[in-house]
């Protein structure tokens, strides 16, 4: 991974400043695919080690290159080095776009809300499945309300691009939805939506995110999903102490 690559070990990750990371990734060569990556287990997720740093969170500043919605589950914030990430990430986008926030931080009271909506919606489509099985779909789209998920560590963010006449590019999905069609690499979409979703990659991992593969939208940094994916054992974000 870039991280590993850059740095060797979580240790040094806690230890080299943002703005190095971003030196490096910035003068990365250009990503021509998405890569096809199988999604890792919840148990694999969960078995990295948190040792939060303490960052504390700050608001997503709005500017002509980095907006976002506002809604029920919108709190604007993140930790700040993921903050500070956003905006450069949306510096590397061409004139006249911009990258779009759908979600950032959750706090507890907000992941429940999502987990009560997202587990009726599987339960409608999958009633005749013991509620164990309809919950582990449920965890596939919706982490559970414990404070450690990867929303309510402020280290995750769920993104898309704005065009410059102020249109949202087709990914070939509303958000949220579910099923494969969702996952990043998907094959299945037009010339275009495979395009829009590689600008949003390129864009993200050269400011230093991961993405969760089976969501275009999903991307993070220093939180258990971005240790695991990045082959990891311990990550500096858990639960937002406020």
């Amino acid at each position: 991974s870039l991280n590993q690559k850059l740095l060797g070990n979580n240790n040094l990750i806690k230890k080299v400043p943002y703005e190095v990371l971003f030196w490096y990734t910035s003068f990365m060569k250009t990503i021509d695919t998405i890569p096809t990556i199988t999604g890792l287990s919840r148990e694999r997720i969960n078995s990295v080690v948190i040792a939060d740093n303490g960052e504390p969170l700050t608001d997503i500043p709005f500017s002509p290159k980095l907006t976002f919605q506002s809604g029920e589950f919108l709190n604007p914030r993140l930790r700040s080095t993921v903050t500070n990430m956003l905006s450069s990430a949306s510096e590397l986008l061409p004139d006249g776009y911009r990258l779009y926030v759908l979600t950032a931080y959750r706090d507890i009271t907000m992941q429940q809300k999502l987990w009560d909506r997202k587990s009726q919606i599987v339960k409608k489509k999958f009633w005749f499945l013991p509620q164990y099985f309809r919950d582990r779909i449920t965890r596939k789209y919706c982490a559970l309300p414990t404070g450690n998920g990867p929303h309510q560590s402020g280290g995750a963010v769920d993104v898309t691009i704005m065009d410059p006449q102020g249109e949202l590019l087709d990914m070939g999905t509303s958000f949220p939805a579910y099923g494969e069609i969702c996952h990043t690499a998907y094959q299945n979409l037009t010339d275009s939506q495979k395009s829009n979703r590689l600008m949003l990659y390129e864009t993200m991992i050269h400011a230093g995110f991961t993405n969760y593969p089976l969501e275009w939208w999903h991307y993070c940094y220093g939180d258990r999903m971005w240790a695991a994916y990045n082959g990891l054992q311990e990550c500096c974000y858990g639960a937002v102490v406020e």
